[in-house]
């Protein structure tokens, strides 16, 4: 992820393009965008001013107001956090982006576990859903961990930050050995269903599945 920054010339353009990318119908202002991203103002303007200049973006105009105008507004009196933009579908890149960009191709096993090593007594850490490009036919969880010893507080706060650094949002289950243990035993469907479709394991001290 962060040597991907890096080639992007920052975290800040990483998200922003993912956020296009995993959006490209969607018309959106800097100030959305800001907000998606956690994104200062500034930052994202130089940005979507370094995507426009490449093509991979364009500004959509605003309707004008049906309303007399009397003085025409100086550069100063315009909020730029208004300005609209949508992805370039025609950008001649853009399918080259999505694949590169795709989590399946930018998260590491090793990160992911780096990422949760805090988390708690970790058990069992396993990848599905996004993270194998599965579609729509998945089970609904992209990161089932079987933890101990967790602090939920402390564990929303590492699912929100492992979301932006992805940019993306992560359907993610927690589960205590003993709850997971129980499921098992009684062939809860959720996990049946969760580990009949193809899945990576990153931690697993359980033994068989």
């Amino acid at each position: 992820m962060k040597e991907l920054a890096e080639l992007f010339g920052g975290m800040e353009t990483l998200l922003i393009i993912r956020h296009f990318l995993r959006n490209p119908r969607t018309i959106m202002t800097n100030r959305m965008i800001g907000q998606e991203t956690s994104a200062d103002g500034r930052s994202v303007r130089a940005v979507l001013a370094n995507l426009s200049r490449a093509g991979l973006i364009v500004e959509v105009a605003s309707r004008p107001e049906k309303k007399k105008i009397t003085k025409r507004p100086s550069a100063k009196t315009i909020d730029h956090e208004d300005r609209k933009w949508r992805l370039n579908s025609n950008a001649p890149y853009l399918s080259a982006l999505q694949h590169m960009l795709k989590p399946s191709s930018t998260v590491t096993d090793e990160e992911v576990a780096s990422h949760f090593a805090s988390l708690g007594k970790i058990q069992m850490l396993v990848l599905s859903g996004m993270f194998l490009d599965l579609g729509e036919g998945d089970s609904g969880i992209d990161l089932l961990v079987v933890a101990d010893k967790f602090n939920e507080e402390k564990a929303d706060k590492l699912f929100e930050s492992f979301e932006n650094g992805l940019g993306e949002e992560v359907r993610y289950t927690i589960l205590t050995t003993t709850e997971y243990q129980y499921r098992k035993e009684v062939r809860d469907k959720m996990l049946r269903e969760f580990f009949t479709l193809p899945h990576r394991i990153v931690i697993n001290k359980l033994g068989r599945i």
